[in-house]
């Protein structure tokens, strides 16, 4: 048996400020596309409970070699100080800010796209954590 074969996009999202049981979101691009919602309380698809979190907060989205952020549906959010307006790609370290809770973001995707929404825009549907 030879070696497993390393996918040659990832992104990995950690829980690093707040309470949820879910604590890592892997992604690679053996999955060709996947989206989550992060909130509060349902129908959020990855629930965070932390201080001004609001029920469905922001969505991310991987479209199978990059890792996208919306902007929030209200309130604040920022990546790495700088705040959400629009959809943004993540790429490298990276930290996520909403409320008083925080993601860790780390991806294989070294250099930003312009910005703007994502090459296959996300729609409205959301998958739960697994």
């Amino acid at each position: 048996m030879g070696p497993v074969p390393t996918p040659s996009q990832w992104a990995r999202v950690q829980l690093a400020q707040g309470d949820s049981t879910a604590g890592t979101w892997d992604l690679s691009s053996a999955v060709p596309e996947a989206r989550v919602t992060v909130g509060s309380s349902p129908p959020a698809g990855w629930i965070i409970q932390a201080d001004g979190v609001l029920p469905v907060h922001f969505e991310l989205y991987w479209d199978g070699t990059s890792l996208w952020v919306s902007p929030p549906t209200s309130g604040n959010m920022t990546v790495d100080g700088e705040r959400v307006q629009s959809w943004r790609q993540l790429a490298g370290t990276c930290r996520i800010e909403f409320g008083s809770a925080a993601l860790m973001v780390a991806s294989s995707q070294s250099i930003a796209m312009p910005r703007g929404a994502p090459a296959a825009a996300p729609g409205p549907q959301s998958q739960a954590m697994p």
